[in-house]
């Protein structure tokens, strides 16, 4: 005779799939929602040895009677399939009931779940996806039916969550992979080096958004990976930088073609070194390293038991866009380290709404936009300074000898920019 019916419906099926609807699956939120939840729903069931499992032939209910048989460790138990669970076909599941003893636990459906329920017991309940309800039979016959317990379904949005931020990690870290091979292909263009540092720059702001959210030892460890590449990369490309603009600049003087030929062979020279470091073996190792991690993100224990939700996503950006705001209100744009901490504030802001911005709402992601003026100009006055760091090195060295004039003009016109960016910043993020 049968003792205890558990009814369980499926976990978050994914309604995008356009395939026949007995193997539509459940989304990889809605198993992982499931797989965190079944442990404590079925702690309630007891006893566990003879529990026989019973499922839909979906294969959404196939995947969580999976779900289910690992949670009662019976990974290696049977798992009958029943037509009438799909069909939902109440007299005939009740006649296979009958013929049953012990713990039968189902897997099926709604309305059928919520039918059953209220057809043996008497209670409405509503079954979110992976509810489960625990009906006992205190008699010898299925008459008189008591609810025992009822668990909610857990939220799997919480989890889709997660795994939209876990994805465009993965591509990212394809990004930088494929990027870099075509920067060791082409390691003249000076796209590909760009390329390649807005890859690994977009990884780091990234990394550093989800830094409340993730493992603090995968957390620093992934920083300071992702921070080798982008700073191995960083003086090549100021280099370009600076030949683009004192080319642009020079209007092909005499004077002009000697202060842009050392600048060319600084980089050439900056070139052959980045280059040879790429290739080796130990930074190729450190590489995948680096890959690997990404794509296979720790989360700290509560977010990995009770998932992320969107709103806990939107207040981390409310509070970045927050402070970056307040630092276009407060910053000293005189001081080069506070104007280049500001500046890679505002780049993550953007790089975040550009990757993740489909788990934000319109507003937000409007601030792409409104960060891109504030981030160029920012990235223009860093620039400035940056070209008179190097051309005053240079000068000490005396590179540019029989070309001072057209230097001290470039270093003039460069100061003067300078300043007017900084005397237009402001508080302008989001007007």
């Amino acid at each position: 005779m049968i003792s205890r019916l558990v009814l369980v419906r499926h976990g978050a099926p994914d309604y995008t799939f356009d395939g026949p609807d007995l193997e539509r699956p459940l989304t990889e939120g809605g198993l992982r929602a499931l797989t965190d939840a079944l442990p404590s729903e079925l702690s309630l069931l007891e006893p566990r040895r003879g529990v026989q499992i019973w499922t839909s032939p979906a294969k959404r209910a196939r995947q969580t009677a999976k779900a289910l048989a690992e949670a009662l460790h019976q990974d290696g138990g049977v798992v009958a399939q029943h037509d009438d669970l799909y069909a939902q076909d109440v007299g005939l599941f009740i006649t296979e009931l009958r013929l049953s003893a012990g713990t039968v636990v189902a897997v099926g459906h709604v309305p059928f779940m919520e039918q059953l329920t209220e057809y043996l017991t008497g209670d409405r309940i509503r079954f979110n996806k992976g509810a489960a309800a625990s009906i006992v039979f205190p008699g010898q016959t299925m008459e008189g039916a008591v609810l025992e317990w009822f668990v909610q379904g857990p939220d799997a949005s919480r989890w889709e969550t997660l795994i939209t931020v876990e994805s465009r990690l993965a591509k990212c870290a394809k990004r930088i992979e494929a990027s870099l091979d075509y920067l060791l292909e082409h390691p003249r263009e000076a796209e590909a080096l760009h390329k390649f540092r807005v890859n690994v720059r977009t990884a780091r702001s990234l990394v550093a958004f989800i830094r409340p959210f993730q493992k603090r030892r995968q957390n620093i460890a992934l920083d300071t990976l992702l921070a080798d590449f982008q700073h191995s990369c960083s003086f090549l490309r100021e280099l370009d930088g600076l030949c683009e603009r004192v080319s642009a600049a020079g209007e092909g003087s005499t004077g002009n073609l000697t202060f842009l030929f050392a600048c060319e062979q600084a980089r050439d020279n900056e070139r052959t070194r980045l280059i040879g470091y790429l290739r080796r073996r130990n930074t190729r190792r450190q590489l995948r390293e680096t890959l690997h991690e990404m794509r296979n993100v720790k989360w700290r224990t509560e977010v990995e038991s009770a998932g992320l939700g969107v709103e806990d996503f939107r207040a981390e950006f409310d509070a970045l866009y927050a402070s970056c705001k307040e630092g276009l209100e407060t910053c000293d744009f005189t001081d080069d380290e506070a104007t280049h901490a500001l500046r890679k504030r505002i780049k993550r802001l953007r790089y975040v709404t550009e990757n993740l911005g489909d788990l934000l709402d319109e507003d937000r992601r409007n601030v792409a936009e409104a960060s891109r003026k504030a981030q160029d100009e920012l990235g223009e006055l860093c620039d400035a300074r940056v070209d008179l760091g190097i051309i005053a090195t240079f000068e000490k060295r005396g590179a540019f000898a029989g070309a001072e004039a057209d230097v001290s003009a470039y270093i003039e016109r460069t100061q003067a920019r300078a300043d007017e960016i900084v005397s237009s910043l402001g508080p302008t993020l989001g007007a």
